[in-house]
């Protein structure tokens, strides 16, 4: 399953981990670059910066889909 967690903070950080764990392919969204930078380090190409409530962002999130 693809699913969009939007903020990396302490509950979307730990979400995003374990579905992640569980094999299902995640999107974060987090509009603090700095925290952006620091957990691409571990979430590579499956966390992305930008407001998770404007809708031009959902839909670029949403077109990352690698099936």
């Amino acid at each position: 399953m693809y699913i969009i967690i939007v903020g990396a903070g302490k509950v979307g950080y730990h979400l995003g981990k374990l579905l992640m764990a569980e094999g299902h392919e995640v999107m974060l969204i987090e509009e603090d670059r700095s925290k952006v930078d620091t957990l691409s380090l571990e979430f590579h190409d499956s966390i992305m910066q930008g407001d998770g409530s404007a809708v031009e962002v959902l839909k670029e999130a949403g077109r990352t889909v690698r099936m």
